[in-house]
């Protein structure tokens, strides 16, 4: 027999173990310890500040979605931030002065886009940045200015000591009001179960960058900001739903202006056997009668099925043989 023991890196929060629920999830302070948790109506996590770690003693069921996505940015006619970003997560650039920003945390955060005062245009900005460098954006129909860098990756090797959600992608350029705002990045959530962790077909979890607003005037659109981090870890993963960390789309322009899309984020899995790394997106199994368990990029076929399997049909067929065998040889040697 095998034991998992988890690290107890984020168990000084909460002392007293509970079992947890969407409602305890959406008013807890975090870390937060669970005896059990289970989700079985959906639960928008995308307005709290910290990352979410939950730490449970027993088994996780999730049969519904939780969310912890970035905001979409939008229209600003004065200053203000971009699209929030998820737990952990950083904005999108918004307005300052009457200018469109940047987005936070350079050199990650997403750029924004540049301005050609003789061609009287805004370029379309840049996407934030973290398993690779973010979009870059499209200058205006008759600029002259180069296309501004996306925001650079984030190192997430080791992502499970320091926790944090996605970048924000940087705000249209131009100066002309109302200047589109980036995207946040998506959220931040490492749920680690000593016992089994089930995600069954119609549970999800979201932690997407946001998409960067869209110009209505000459300036260039907004860009999106990166996708988040979703960690599972347990002695059993039970994967059938989707778990989505894409990046968001740039925000389109009236004089062709496209903002650069985020990057996408990082779905990590971790059981004994190791650790399996997606990028991006992980689609829903196919099929309600699909049972099989993910560990660490292997099919785990499952047991119990596998030795009714030998029971009722390999050695029953294999005795036949023997029989047939049998006969045909008493027959031959007969003769």
């Amino acid at each position: 027999m095998r034991f998992f023991f988890l690290p107890l890196l984020f168990l000084s929060a909460e002392v007293l173990s509970q079992t947890c629920d969407g409602q305890t999830l959406l008013t807890a302070s975090y870390p937060l310890n669970c005896d059990s948790l289970s989700i079985t109506q959906d639960v928008d996590l995308s307005s709290i500040t910290n990352p979410i770690i939950i730490n449970v003693q027993n088994d996780v069921l999730i049969k519904a979605a939780i969310k912890l996505s970035g905001a979409k940015g939008s229209l600003l006619s004065a200053d203000g931030i971009g699209g929030a970003g998820g737990p952990g997560a950083s904005a999108g650039g918004g307005v300052f002065f009457l200018e469109g920003t940047d987005a936070p945390d350079a050199p990650h955060g997403g750029l924004k886009g540049g301005f050609d005062a003789s061609a009287g245009c805004g370029d379309g900005a840049s996407g934030g940045g973290f398993y690779t460098v973010g979009k870059k954006g499209t200058p205006c129909t008759s600029s002259t200015q180069p296309s501004v860098n996306g925001g650079d990756a984030f190192d997430l090797t080791n992502i499970e000591s320091n926790l944090r959600g996605g970048f924000g992608g940087g705000a249209g350029g131009g100066t002309e009001l109302p200047i589109p705002t980036g995207g946040g990045g998506g959220g931040a959530i490492y749920i680690q179960s000593q016992g089994k962790i089930t995600l069954t077909v119609t549970g999800a979890i979201y932690a997407n960058g946001a998409q960067g607003a869209n110009s209505n005037n000459k300036n260039g659109g907004a860009a999106g900001g990166s996708g988040g981090v979703i960690i599972l870890q347990g002695n059993i993963l039970d994967i059938q739903g989707t778990l989505s960390v894409i990046g968001g789309s740039g925000g389109s322009s009236t004089d062709k202006a496209m903002a650069g899309a985020g990057s996408a984020g990082l779905i990590r899995l971790k059981t004994p056997e190791g650790d399996k790394d997606i990028i991006g997106f992980k689609a829903p199994n196919k099929g309600a009668d699909l049972r099989s368990n993910i560990s660490c990029g292997i099919v785990a076929e499952n047991k119990k099925e596998n030795e009714n399997f030998l029971l009722q049909v390999l050695i029953p067929m294999f005795a036949l043989m023997l029989i047939n065998f049998r006969k045909k040889f008493q027959f031959l040697t007969s003769k």
